[in-house]
């Protein structure tokens, strides 16, 4: 294994054999604590200038948005961090990718009501902190209902309304449905896997298990939803060679 040092907090791992990968992993857990070092030092001196700020009256709120931030990459990087320990190997490049669970601690799913039959989006993963929550199927359980409506220009028109109100059960991947692939997927759920936003598979014929990491924020410097990915199952079937 390989190590190569590109900032005093960054590093780049090469392995090459299963053997490479655990000291490529013991090596990332390593960095994981100075990064997450790093950010706690940022997040104590951001305090220290909102302290001062709220102190002199002044305003508060652009520290505050950084130090929310902060907080955020913390725990983001705490979970990473988790995984590594668990012995979870990480893998970039999953483009195609179907979420089955999302980990939330929301009794009922959001409504997300629409007149459109077709329109039923799936449910967001809200990004808990490890232990939180438990894993549902984003693609909740539609009723419908009629509505007439009362607005002056449409008044007494009847549409169907489409809201989402309960959980529906997990689904299974049904290409993924073996005995060791399911073992792996719902093992020990309480402690290891419910540190993860998602489950998902890679493709109908990869048949892969997968893990995301992810803390969605919207602030400064984060752009869309970071993600991290880690192989928790591996199925190769010859017969899509």
């Amino acid at each position: 294994m390989n190590e190569l040092a590109t900032t005093t907090t960054d590093i780049e791992v090469v392995a090459e054999t299963p053997e490479e990968m655990k000291q490529a992993n013991a090596a990332l857990i390593k960095w994981c604590d100075r990064k997450i070092a790093s950010l706690t030092a940022d997040y104590a001196e951001l305090k220290a200038a909102d302290d001062h700020t709220v102190a002199l009256k002044w305003k508060a709120s652009t520290h505050k948005r950084h130090m929310e931030l902060a907080s955020k990459r913390i725990a983001f990087y705490g979970k990473i961090k988790l995984a590594f320990q668990e012995g979870f190997w990480y893998r970039s490049g999953f483009s195609r990718m179907t979420v089955f669970a999302i980990r939330t601690d929301k009794r009922k799913p959001l409504k997300l009501m629409s007149t459109r039959h077709w329109d039923q989006p799936s449910q967001n993963a809200p990004g808990l902190d490890a232990g939180e929550g438990d894993h549902k199927n984003p693609a909740p359980v539609f009723f419908q209902r009629d509505v007439t409506s009362e607005d002056e220009k449409a008044k007494g028109k009847k549409t169907i309304e489409y809201f989402a109100e309960e959980w529906d059960l997990l689904d299974f991947p049904i290409n993924m449905a073996k005995p060791r692939v399911m073992e792996a997927t719902t093992r020990n759920d309480a402690k290891t896997l419910r540190r993860f936003s998602g489950l998902a598979r890679l493709s109908p014929k990869a048949g892969s298990a997968n893990c995301r990491a992810h803390q969605r924020s919207r602030s400064p410097g984060w752009g869309e939803p970071r993600s991290v990915s880690f192989i928790i199952a591996w199925l190769l079937d010859t017969a899509s060679l």
